[in-house]
């Protein structure tokens, strides 16, 4: 399963589509509401494909904290904790699957500055 994101009204190429596998989504979209709760709990269904999202302010807003996040080292540091945990997890564990990686986080971020706002599919 994933989640297929698509900008509602977007502003160039990098807006218009983005694509995660469940196994990414989740930890991407953990990691952005630590980051932006006020934001992301607009979206009531985040892990859902039935056309939930934000809107062109919100989006750029999220975008916005990502992107000073990412810059700032934290999503990296943010990372590399993630990393750390995960190790210690049993191999086979559910939580050794799950991907999460800074660039990713960036991406994503250059996708919400552009999209005109979202929904999930």
């Amino acid at each position: 399963m994933g989640m297929d994101i698509m900008g509602i009204s977007p502003t160039k190429k990098c807006g218009e589509y983005f694509r995660a596998n469940i196994w990414w989504w989740s930890p991407l979209w953990e990691y952005c509401d630590q980051v932006a709760p006020e934001i992301c709990e607009q979206v009531k269904y985040a892990y859902s494909n039935d056309g939930d999202g934000l809107d062109d302010e919100d989006s750029k807003a999220l975008a916005t904290v990502l992107l000073k996040e990412y810059k700032e080292g934290n999503t990296k540091k943010y990372q590399d904790e993630r990393d750390t945990k995960i190790k210690t997890l049993s191999e086979g564990s559910w939580g050794t699957h799950y991907g999460f990686d800074a660039d990713f986080v960036k991406e994503f971020a250059n996708f919400l500055r552009y999209c005109g706002g979202f929904n999930i599919w």
